[in-house]
């Protein structure tokens, strides 16, 4: 059941990265963002950080995609500083550095939950013996 799961898992983050990356080769830049967007929120929701870590140097990867590609689209960085804006993908990749660092503090926080309450079920364990 568990290895269900996890496939399943895998296959639905796989797919959004694929699809954000046949967008971007398809020229469908916004839709290539929204599914790499798509990809960090479920990595997010899992607390993934391999996950999060992959889309961050993929928002970076498709930025510099479209700005070698296409720099007169107005996803790239050219055009987005040509109108004082922020470049979503830099943006991206910024929100998925937070996402890693919010995940390995949720992890730590788990993984001391996991320890201590391991840790009371001996002490209740010993107690009980004695």
């Amino acid at each position: 059941m568990q290895d269900r799961q996890s496939r399943e898992i895998e296959d639905i983050y796989e797919s959004l990265m694929a699809l954000s990356n046949q967008a971007l080769r398809s020229n469908h830049y916004e839709a290539a963002y929204h599914m790499l967007t798509a990809a960090m929120h479920y990595a997010s929701d899992l607390g993934d950080e391999q996950y999060l870590a992959r889309v961050e140097q993929e928002a970076k990867a498709q930025r510099d995609w479209i700005d070698s590609h296409t720099p007169e689209h107005r996803m790239s960085t050219q055009s987005v500083n040509k109108h004082h804006g922020k470049n979503l993908y830099d943006m991206l990749a910024r929100q998925a550095t937070a996402q890693i660092a919010i995940a390995k503090q949720r992890n730590r926080l788990n993984n001391n939950r996991h320890f201590l309450s391991q840790e009371v079920q001996l002490g209740k364990f010993s107690q009980e013996k004695s």
